[in-house]
């Protein structure tokens, strides 16, 4: 069973969560609070940056989208994600990475600065939900300024 400590809105998780159903692997989704990362700090990995996965077949915790991507195709190898040919395996690794590094992050502005400019108050519900007993993912929280939050 794979454990997946996840933020819901994070499209690199996504990419985790798409290479554990390809493989047809036993997965849970793991939620976890952005600013307070409790549910992931008994691990004891060298970076903890989300996905971060949990084998609890082999023991392995390891964090980051495509160093999970290989782990998964390296441990689990039926249904590979990754070309069985050395080269093409490089290649497309280092594909990968350069992808993160450039599009992922483009991709993440963008998604935000959509978010921001469509519907503001989303933002509580993502990145706090249960912060002050979940005051401020709760839909009436923001009823009383009315004048400085338009509604979505």
């Amino acid at each position: 069973m794979i454990e997946l400590y996840k933020l819901q809105w994070s499209h690199y998780v996504e990419k985790v969560r798409w290479a554990l159903d390809f493989k047809k692997l036993d997965w849970r989704g793991i939620d976890v609070v952005a600013f307070t990362k409790k549910e992931i700090r008994h691990f004891d990995c060298d970076r903890k940056t989300f996905p971060l996965i949990r084998d609890t077949r082999t023991g392995v915790t390891m964090s980051d989208s495509s160093p999970i991507i290989r782990y998964l195709d390296e441990t689990y190898p039926r249904h590979a994600l990754l070309p069985a040919d050395p080269v093409e395996r490089e290649a497309a690794w280092q594909w990968m990475l350069r992808l993160d590094s450039t599009l992922g992050l483009h991709a993440r502005r963008l998604g935000y600065t959509q978010i921001i400019m469509e519907c503001p108050t989303i933002l509580a519900q993502l990145f706090m939900p249960d912060v002050c007993g979940g005051l401020f993912a709760r839909r009436g929280w923001r009823a009383w300024p009315r004048r400085y939050w338009a509604p979505c």
